[in-house]
């Protein structure tokens, strides 16, 4: 399978930018024969959105938007983050998902476990927690998808507190072949060379290669 990780700059609140981005990387990607495609978390809307995501039009044109994206893809798998709403009448209005789609169809989708509430990041306020974790399929693999803090998993140096769950260990546990996290983790000085450190980390206590989709930057096949 040939996977490419593109990492994009999406504008906070411009839905139909993003969303024109978003297919703009994916037909580049079909063009150079690519299997899969991986775009950073949040991709759709922007991140950190903030109260822009309680205004429930924002949410349906960005629940519309997913929909467009889905329709448009062809042989080429498309992962790629945004929000998808809780049906639940209980909780909070919506996930921050990763969305797997090829074909003009819904593969599946992975939404975020660990939501963070420390540092600028308040994702618990706004996102209803995953309910389960479970492996993505395509072509025989089976992908564990995370997003962003899922893969810190305690390692994250300002972290205020820990967490009981571990969730690459999980989808390893249920035979994924690779993990995948798309995050949207904003810049600061040093933050890239504690990536790498903690991206290695758990590389080797899992085992498994892990693919890792940030915003801005370039792409990487």
């Amino acid at each position: 399978m040939k996977v490419r990780v593109e990492q994009l700059n999406p504008i906070v609140g411009a839905i139909s930018e993003n969303r024109t981005s978003i297919l703009q990387s994916y037909q580049r990607a079909r063009q150079d024969g690519i299997d899969l495609l991986i775009v950073p978390e949040m991709v759709l809307t922007g991140y950190p959105a903030e109260d822009l995501l309680e205004n429930r039009t924002f949410r349906r044109h960005c629940y519309q938007s997913n929909e467009e994206i889905i329709s448009s893809t062809s042989e080429t798998a498309l992962l790629f983050g945004s929000l998808t709403e809780n049906p639940s009448a209980f909780g909070r209005k919506m996930f921050n998902s990763a969305l797997l789609c090829r074909n003009g169809e819904l593969l599946g989708k992975a939404d975020k476990l660990l939501l963070p509430t420390y540092d600028i990041f308040d994702d618990l306020r706004y996102f209803e927690p995953a309910r389960q974790v479970e492996c993505l399929e395509i072509d025989g693999y089976r992908l564990g998808v995370t997003i962003c803090e899922d893969i810190w998993y305690n390692q994250n140096q300002v972290q205020y507190h820990f967490y009981d769950r571990n969730p690459a260990k999980e989808l390893k546990e249920q035979g994924a072949a690779a993990i995948v996290n798309i995050s949207a983790s904003p810049y600061n000085r040093g933050k890239h060379a504690g990536r790498l450190e903690m991206l290695r980390y758990h590389t080797k206590q899992l085992g498994l290669p892990i693919f890792y989709s940030n915003q801005t930057g370039g792409q990487s096949d």
